[in-house]
Formats: C-alpha cells, structure tokens, sequence
C-alpha cells in the first residue's frame, strides 16, 4: 500500500465533504458564498497538511490524519441527521444523505487502508530486527 493510494483516499474524502456544504449551502439563504469558501479551505489545510507530510515520509502524519478523518466521520454523520429537518428541496435533501453516507464509506474504507499499511511497516520492522539478531 503505498502513500498515493491512501492521499488518493483522504481526497476523497474531502470531496464529498466539499460537496455535502455545497449541497447545503444551494438550500440555504442563511450560508454566504464566503463562508462556504472559508470552510472548504480550511477543510483543504486540514487534510492537505498531514497528506503532505506523509508524502514526505513522515509516517505519524497518517495518525494526525486519522483523528481529522473521525471528526469528519462524525460531521458525515451530522450533516445526515440534518439535512432531514432542512428546509431544502426534497432532491437536495437525497443527494446530501447519499453524500453523507459514501462520505461513511470512503473514510471506513481508508481507516481499512491505513490499517493494511501499518500492519505491513511493522511486520517488515520486525523481520529487519530479526535479520540483524
């Protein structure tokens, strides 16, 4: 597993979450363009700093990035709860859950990815130990 497959992931990640307030913010006269610009640059420097930190090799960034994806996990989950009581068109109301449940999905299945890597890092740390013994 290497590095791209799991930014590719998180970048997935933040698309549907980009999407997902975009989709709210079509249904809102109470969002500003400006304050939809603001939340997805921030969402872009939370993801974009650990993923080019782990491009560099530095292999805790995927843990920084593992508590960034459970926060988006659990506003996934929010924006879903949501979205049911908004005042927004019915198809808006349809595509933001299915959004927010593939939102679900990629981040289980990048938690699985990251999982698979570490697994691997530490079986090839231990037969290098045991190569030097």
């Amino acid at each position: 597993m290497q590095n791209k497959e799991l930014n590719i992931g998180a970048l997935c990640s933040l698309l549907v979450y980009i999407l997902i307030n975009v989709g709210m913010w079509l249904g809102s006269s109470l969002l500003s363009g400006e304050a939809l610009i603001k939340t997805a640059v921030i969402a872009a420097l939370l993801y974009g700093v650990p993923m080019g930190l782990a491009t560099l090799r530095f292999h805790f960034a995927y843990h920084l990035l593992g508590l960034i994806m459970i926060f988006y996990t659990i506003s996934f989950i929010t924006a879903m709860l949501l979205i049911t009581d908004a005042s927004i068109s019915i198809w808006l109301r349809i595509i933001n859950l299915l959004l927010g449940a593939l939102g679900i999905v990629v981040n289980v299945v990048w938690f699985q990815m990251v999982f698979k890597n570490s697994k691997r890092r530490v079986e090839k740390r231990l037969k290098q130990n045991q190569k030097s013994k």
